[in-house]
């Protein structure tokens, strides 16, 4: 049975953040709560598949040390900070969500975790990273458990990594793939499509602003996504400014 922990600094924000994960998925009813004090435990830490970690610090300590301890637990690391995501993602976050959750937020957490748990009827592990993704005449090919999903490259308006797998953002919704983001990266059109983060690919039409003193991008639809230093000169390089 897969485990799910959700940590806050005190016990019953731990609980009222699970009431409202569970309003919009049923796949948190299992969950536990627990402080940020009890989830230092490293008996307890390894033995938790999912921690969903919501740190209003400074400091990602806790992070660091699940990632040194106990490297099979995926912890999905809540925040109101939008600089802390980038050291999340660097101290070895699975994801990074930035609060006030919101119901796709929510739902995009559980459909990685149904995965992961296998709760598909006959479908194996082998048959979620099974089948290809191509693209032909600007149509890019999404295979699933049981279909092909097909769409408008155009459409895309990024990619983010998830774990093992890969959230692909579209208008409005959101699909999630079973390939890694390096595969999106080596077929997807460079001239189009850059990979500004280790867990980002943007859409170079999507854009409206750039940060650049901070370090991110606004999209069209106000999405902000984070840009790694070290691919800052790339974006520049692809972008046409006066």
């Amino acid at each position: 049975m897969m485990r799910i922990c959700i940590c806050e600094r005190v016990r019953r924000d731990a609980e009222a953040l699970k009431e409202h994960l569970v309003q919009v998925n049923s796949v948190f009813d299992s969950a536990e709560t627990r402080t940020l004090e009890e989830e230092r435990e490293l008996d307890h830490l390894q033995k938790t598949d999912y921690l969903i970690l919501d740190e209003s610090g400074n400091d990602i300590e806790i992070l660091e040390t699940v990632r040194k301890y106990a490297r099979t637990t995926n912890v999905i690391f809540l925040t109101e900070d939008f600089k802390q995501i980038g050291q999340a993602f660097d101290a070895g976050a699975f994801d990074c969500l930035l609060k006030p959750l919101t119901e796709v937020d929510i739902d995009n957490i559980a459909e990685v975790i149904t995965y992961q748990k296998g709760d598909h009827g006959e479908t194996d592990r082998e048959s979620i990273s099974g089948g290809p993704v191509c693209i032909e005449n600007n149509i890019l090919g999404i295979s699933g458990f049981d279909t092909i999903e097909f769409i408008q490259v155009n459409k895309i308006r990024y990619l983010k990594a998830s774990g093992k797998y890969t959230e692909i953002h579209l208008k409005g919704r959101h699909i999630i793939s079973s390939k890694n983001l390096k595969i999106f990266e080596n077929i997807l059109d460079n001239d189009q499509f850059v990979r500004v983060h280790n867990s980002y690919i943007i859409n170079l039409r999507e854009i409206r602003q750039f940060v650049k003193d901070e370090l991110f991008v606004v999209l069209r639809d106000k999405t902000e996504i984070p840009i790694s230093r070290s691919r800052k000169t790339e974006l520049l390089e692809k972008l046409i400014y006066i």
